[in-house]
């Protein structure tokens, strides 16, 4: 990773926040405080301190409520899960500074080193480490040969997983906020170990440890036990290098077959050992005892970070026939990682299975997303069942998205495995466009009646009330259906034309668009009907895309001698395509069904009205006369362009269109889009009922 610039603090803004994590310190969190405060208060920044209260059983909450009003403000975070790690990670993960770091609630670390580690991370560093191995470092510690003997078999045991730091449990560790959050976000480890997983991970995220001198002391009080304790922290290592390693899932599975095992042996050890306090390993303060559950921790106010979301800690896969940097991806693949970033910035662990483009790798990591790539454009629904089968028990939830056929998960997968079916549209005409007579036939039957009986015990999503009409009808689906639509990106509305459509001179001619996957189904080849029909207007048709029918599509504007009336622009870079749409003055849509039509959306948000078939999706997402004009079955495109455009002549009109559809869309986003999933996954997941729009099994009425 590259050096960090400085953020720029502005007025008010918090620029360093510093978690504590807290388990029954009553005795010594005020002394702590005090002197974290005391130093806080001289930095020449904007400091807040935060107390994450591990399930204390004392008044530890208490002493933070009742905490004097000061110049370094004290915040109370409740994290029921038990375990260092556990809080720690709900600590970061509330963050929002700039920098973060945290200390363990007795302060054996003196504070000189916080004015050292800032300055570092000031200077570009994003991890820094106190060390107490380092050759500067002053440490007074009172420790049996015991307890030395085993803390030098741990630092070994750590070596392996992060061979570049000697000193990975040293309670004062600080970092770039957007490192750590990233880094904190799929963390498991809850134990005495979890430094070494958030170590590593940093490191994934590119960070490197910048080990610094401390002066630390031992101080009594401490609640970690070798008996106890250190079979579960030797075990939940080991844990972290499986989980670490390629086939993170099959890691996650182990993790918590060791927590079972070593929590019930540690247990047995504690019954038969002397009292609690025997000992501990080099250099630990406060220690918790080993939790016996990976999951996330419950925040005082509901859903307030993704720690506390109901989905934080949960492992959900998520199942789509292609992914975004596919050569041949659309609008589904584009729902489905907006879904996926959407479930993991409310906590979740995320796995993308995918098929294998040409020149893709198999494994790739985006976003804090894992992604795998299985087989080819057919062989990957048998290669995903085949990958899911033995990991049946690795996940919580899957969302099966179906393209013309869905994966069958149900097959492999438990019941007590929560399974999404998404559904864009009903792919049953399409089948006989593409396929011959037989093929199509099984195809339809496998959307069909061999769906409806795979997913009947299963919930599913449409992206648009027209696909669940279309399921109940067509397709005789039964169980529930929720929609859930397609979004926008924030910033879909803020593009700028290059030029003033009105304005546009000869060297610029007056456009219309089509954007899309030039695919059979698509039917882009009725674009050179309405470029026929503005022959010698001076109207040019732009088509932004790129696929399978493109050579043909070019065979034909020549045969048609249509080259001046129609650009094919094939595949733009975003804003290139924002600005080709922008600058039209209506966007075509000649598909004979979507799920959605995205690109419809995306126009209206730039202001650019539609012109489309009245067919499922598509009259979903056009309002018919106010952003955009629908094609009737009895109707011509041609006509109703034609039509469209001397409404659109008179500037008044046209102004009051560009208006109506920016209204439109500005009730679409991504992010509530992902809220209703999450939700849905929620209630699913704790078997409660949903608060989402679905179409009960009550012939397609829509309840609530």
């Amino acid at each position: 990773m590259e050096a960090a610039s400085s953020p720029v603090e502005t007025p008010g803004q918090v620029w360093l926040e510093i978690v504590i994590p807290a388990r029954n310190e009553s005795a010594r969190l005020p002394g702590g405080l005090a002197v974290l405060c005391k130093k806080a208060a001289t930095l020449p920044h904007h400091v807040e301190i935060l107390v994450v209260d591990n399930a204390s059983t004392d008044q530890t909450a208490q002493i933070v409520r009742d905490w004097p009003v000061g110049p370094v403000p004290v915040r109370l975070l409740s994290c029921s899960r038990r375990g260092k790690g556990a809080a720690v990670r709900a600590g970061l993960l509330a963050t929002r500074a700039p920098y973060v770091g945290f200390c363990d609630a007795d302060m054996a670390t003196d504070l000189s080193a916080l004015d050292v580690a800032l300055g570092l991370l000031q200077a570009g560093a994003t991890m820094v480490i106190g060390s107490r191995s380092h050759p500067e470092s002053v440490v007074e510690a009172r420790h049996s040969v015991i307890r030395r003997a085993g803390a030098f078999a741990f630092r070994a045991a750590a070596r392996v997983v992060t061979p570049d730091v000697r000193d990975t449990q040293c309670g004062f560790k600080f970092f770039a906020g957007s490192v750590a959050r990233a880094a904190v976000a799929p963390m498991q480890a809850t134990g005495f170990s979890f430094d070494i997983e958030l170590i590593a991970r940093c490191q994934r995220q590119g960070a490197r440890p910048v080990q610094i001198p401390v002066d630390w002391r031992d101080k009594a009080g401490s609640s970690f036990s070798v008996r106890r304790h250190a079979l579960s922290a030797f075990a939940e290592v080991g844990a972290i290098w499986l989980t670490l390693r390629k086939d993170r899932w099959r890691g996650l599975r182990v993790l918590g077959v060791w927590r079972r095992l070593t929590t019930t042996v540690a247990s047995a050890l504690a019954r038969m050992s002397a009292p609690a306090n025997a000992g501990a390993m080099v250099g630990r303060g406060a220690e918790p005892e080993v939790a016996t559950a990976a999951f996330p921790c419950d925040a005082l106010s509901p859903y307030g970070s993704a720690a506390s979301h109901p989905l934080a800690g949960r492992t959900i896969a998520v199942i789509n026939w292609r992914d975004p940097w596919h050569p041949d991806n659309g609008g589904a693949e584009r729902y489905a990682w907006e879904m996926a970033l959407g479930l993991r910035a409310r906590g979740a662990r995320i796995c993308y299975v995918t098929a294998r483009g040409s020149g893709q790798g198999r494994r790739d990591h985006r976003d804090g997303i894992e992604i795998l790539r299985l087989g080819g454009k057919w062989t990957v629904y048998p290669r995903v069942l085949a990958w899911l089968l033995p990991r049946r028990w690795s996940f919580e939830a899957v969302l099966d998205c179906q393209n013309g056929i869905p994966f069958f998960t149900p097959l492999v997968l438990p019941r007590r495995v929560r399974v999404i079916c998404v559904m864009h549209h009903v792919h049953d005409a399409q089948f006989g466009v593409h396929f011959a007579k037989p093929v199509a036939a099984v195809g339809r039957w496998l959307e069909g009646p061999f769906s409806r009986v795979c997913y009947r015990h299963r919930e599913c999503v449409a992206v648009s009330e027209s696909t669940a009409s279309a399921m109940r009808s067509r397709l005789k689906w039964t169980g529930p259906i929720h929609i859930i639509p397609n979004g926008l990106p924030a910033d879909a509305a803020e593009h700028q034309p290059s030029r003033d459509i009105s304005r546009a001179g000869p060297g610029d001619p007056p456009s219309l668009s089509l954007v899309g996957r030039l695919v059979t189904h698509k039917r882009t080849v009725r674009v050179l009907e309405v470029a026929n029909r503005l022959r010698g207007t001076g109207i040019v048709i732009d088509v932004i895309g790129t696929g399978p029918e493109y050579a043909a599509l070019a065979s034909e504007i020549v045969a048609r001698r249509l080259d001046d009336g129609v650009r094919l622009r094939g595949y733009l870079p975003e804003l290139q395509k924002r600005d080709a749409v922008a600058r039209s003055l209506l966007h075509l849509n000649t598909s004979q069904g979507e799920g959605w039509g995205l690109c419809v959306l995306e126009a209206a948000a730039l202001g650019v009205p539609t012109v489309a078939y009245d067919v499922d999706g598509l009259r979903d997402a056009v309002r018919d006369a106010e952003t955009g004009w629908l094609v009737a079955a009895q109707d011509r495109m041609e006509d109703v362009v034609e039509r469209a455009l001397k409404e659109l002549a008179d500037p008044r009109r046209r102004a009051e269109v560009a208006a109506a559809c920016r209204a439109w869309a500005a009730n679409f986003d991504w992010d509530r889009s992902a809220a209703m999933m999450a939700e849905l996954l929620a209630g699913t997941l704790d078997s409660d009922a949903s608060d989402l729009p679905s179409y009960a099994s009550d012939g397609g009425k829509k309840t609530r």
